[in-house]
C-alpha cells in the first residue's frame, strides 16, 4: 500500500520513527543479544586506532587494556574479561619482538587477575614470538589467590586446567588457549 507521499507504509513507519530509530535499534539489538559492552565499544575507541585497509593496528595502549579487564572484572562480567584478553593477546601478536620485549610495566589496576593477566598474556605472546620476556613479567607478585578460573563450572575445570598456556597456569589463572584466540 502506497501513501501520498509516495512511500511504503512499512518505509513510512520507519520514517516517522525519527529519533527514536537509534533506540529501537538498541533495544532489538538487546533482545538477540547482539549488544556490545559499552566498555568494550570504549576500549576499542581508546586503546587503538584501527587502519580499515589493511586492519591493522597503529597505537597500542596495554594499561588501557588492563584497566579495562579490571573493570569488567569488578562489574563482575567475567566473559566480557575473557574476550578482552582474548583482544589483548591479539594485540600483543601484532607487535614485533623488540616491542614486546620493551613493553612498561602498567601501573597496578586494582584488581590483582587483571595484573596477573596483563603479565601472563605478554609472556605468552613473547614466548610464542621467540621475544625476551620483560622484567616485570616476572618480578614481584604476580599470582592470583585464590586461582582464577575463566569458567566458573566447577565440572569444566579439568578440562580447563589441562587447556590453559603454561604462562597462565603457573600464575594461577586459567583460560583455555582457544578462548584467547580473536576471530
Amino acid at each position: 500500500m502506497s501513501t501520498p507521499t509516495g512511500l511504503s507504509t512499512e518505509r513510512l513507519e520507519v520514517a516517522n520513527l525519527g529519533s527514536a530509530l537509534p533506540r529501537v535499534l538498541e533495544r532489538r539489538e538487546r533482545k538477540a543479544e547482539l549488544a556490545i559492552s559499552k566498555r568494550a565499544r570504549g576500549l576499542a575507541a581508546r586503546s587503538c586506532s584501527i587502519c580499515a585497509s589493511k586492519l591493522t593496528i597503529v597505537r597500542f595502549d596495554l594499561p588501557i587494556f588492563v584497566k579495562s579487564i579490571a573493570d569488567e572484572l569488578a562489574a563482575g562480567e567475567r566473559q566480557m574479561a575473557v574476550r578482552l584478553s582474548a583482544s589483548l593477546t591479539t594485540a600483543l601478536e601484532a607487535l614485533d619482538a623488540s616491542e614486546l620485549a620493551s613493553l612498561p610495566e602498567p601501573a597496578p589496576s586494582g584488581d590483582d587477575v587483571a595484573d596477573v593477566l596483563a603479565a601472563a598474556l605478554v609472556e605468552f605472546a613473547c614466548l610464542r614470538r621467540g621475544a625476551e620476556v620483560p622484567f616485570w613479567c616476572r618480578s614481584g607478585k604476580r599470582e592470583a589467590d585464590p586461582w582464577w578460573f575463566a569458567l566458573d563450572n566447577p565440572r569444566l575445570r579439568p578440562l580447563i586446567l589441562s587447556e590453559t598456556p603454561p604462562s597462565l597456569a603457573v600464575r594461577g589463572v586459567f583460560i583455555s588457549e582457544r578462548s584467547l584466540a580473536s576471530v
